[in-house]
């Protein structure tokens, strides 16, 4: 096999994934990097194969198959008439902040934490207009295709997979951006799996079958760095030999694979993905009818409308994260804080002390608000959450009521559809969880 007989592979490695560029692991030109990518494939195959079919498996082990639905979400956004590219492309400085998102440590006891460049806003930058959520509705729209009911419920918190996996027998849920999640994105999840739905590799009841089976986040929930220490732990107890080549874990903030909710917001909220495309063309280590293909673009469309596709999607996911924050800086500033909107948004991106509040009570602050402001709208139903999955749950209606003294670990929000009803598959599953006392799941004690 390829690993045994190449011993000298794991230092060319070592060297490769201290500082791995997008574009090397999207479109890579190194063969050894290549097959890294595709053994580790195979390694997730074969501990994970009667959990999750195989093509899966394939698909979702490469992140450039993410980009498909990301070319096809841009389009959408870029035809939209609340959409207007030369209003919502926001002007930044070429500052950046480099936000210290994670530290981990090699095998020889060495921390070696992961950084990210982050576009910092001009000064006194504000929303010139309020920009509406415009993707949800459409990849629901997509997903109702597929048999899940809309719109989505939202989830604020760890929601215990006693109430989860209920709720996504029926449909696809959505991580709130409410919360101060600087990486891991709201619609991350929908692009995930509407990917690899689009690829016709798995359908709703595969999907709903896994979820069972209490894969989701081997499959799309992935930390960066906990994945990636678990599949070079694989190539440790294949090839005893390797791990004496490969003494350190990967310091790139990209993941190999579409696993990672993370390696796929990133880019995302950092241009990463229209930058690496035109950086493999320019480098030549894919042909232009290459990475059309990759992008599923058509005969009849060009390569620079699929590039241009991506980066209205990047503008969006950007302008709606600086608007969300903004929102947040304000009511902060309530309490009685004075730093600029630049400032908290480097203080926050560093995990330092903001207005003398740790980041755990910043987050925590940030939910006890998103829920207060949804209990105030008429068209929008709230789920408290008490308990784990060890002990049991219970679940509450909440019906416009809130304190601050309320024991809440997490919450499931509900919206009408514009111009529409509740999705009433989900709220009638919480509204019957809500009549029980305890819950406890099948595992507990």
């Amino acid at each position: 096999m390829f690993l045994e007989d190449r011993k000298d592979i794991g230092e060319t490695y070592q060297l490769l994934l201290d500082d791995l560029p997008l574009d090397q692991i999207l479109f890579p030109d190194n063969k050894h990097l290549e097959i890294l990518i595709n053994r580790l494939a195979d390694l997730w195959r074969d501990f994970a194969e009667e959990r999750i079919p195989a093509p899966v498996i394939q698909h979702a082990s490469k992140l450039n198959h993410i980009l498909p639905a990301l070319v096809q979400s841009g389009q959408y956004l870029t035809k939209h008439p609340q959409w207007h590219a030369t209003l919502y492309a926001t002007d930044y400085t070429t500052e950046s902040v480099y936000f210290n998102f994670n530290a981990h440590e090699d095998r020889t006891g060495t921390e070696r934490p992961g950084y990210i460049a982050y576009p910092l806003p001009k000064e006194g930058w504000m929303p010139e207009s309020y920009l509406p959520d415009l993707l949800t509705s459409e990849l629901d729209n997509q997903l109702s295709k597929y048999g899940f009911a809309v719109p989505s419920p939202i989830f604020l918190g760890f929601v215990p997979h006693t109430v989860a996996d209920p709720v996504v027998q029926h449909s696809l849920f959505l991580d709130s951006d409410q919360i101060v999640d600087m990486i891991h994105g709201k619609n991350t999840h929908q692009l995930q799996v509407l990917s690899t739905l689009n690829a016709g590799v798995m359908d709703k009841d595969q999907l709903l079958a896994m979820i069972k089976a209490d894969v989701w986040s081997e499959l799309f929930d992935q930390d960066l760095y906990t994945d990636m220490r678990d599949q070079l732990l694989w190539l440790w107890n294949k090839y005893p030999w390797y791990s004496k080549k490969v003494n350190l874990f990967p310091t790139s903030y990209f993941h190999l694979t579409m696993r990672s909710p993370h390696s796929i917001h990133i880019p995302l909220l950092t241009g990463g993905f229209s930058r690496a495309i035109e950086q493999a063309l320019a480098k030549g280590s894919r042909s232009e009818s290459e990475l059309k293909a990759t992008l599923g673009l058509r005969d009849d469309q060009s390569l620079s409308q699929g590039i241009d596709a991506i980066r209205t999607l990047e503008d969006y996911t950007r302008y709606r994260h600086f608007q969300v924050l903004h929102d947040f800086y304000h009511e902060l500033l309530a309490t009685g804080g004075c730093i600029s909107f630049r400032e908290f948004i480097q203080d926050q991106y560093q995990h330092r002390e903001i207005l003398n509040l740790g980041l755990h009570r910043i987050r925590a602050f940030a939910m006890a608000r998103s829920i207060r402001n949804s209990l105030k709208d008429a068209d929008i139903e709230v789920f408290g959450i008490q308990g784990n999955d060890h002990k049991g749950v219970s679940v509450h209606q909440m019906n416009g009521t809130w304190s601050n003294d309320m024991n809440y670990n997490s919450f499931v929000v509900l919206k009408k559809a514009p111009g529409g009803g509740f999705n009433l598959k989900v709220l009638d599953t919480l509204k019957a969880m809500s009549r029980q006392q305890i819950i406890k799941s099948d595992d507990s004690e």
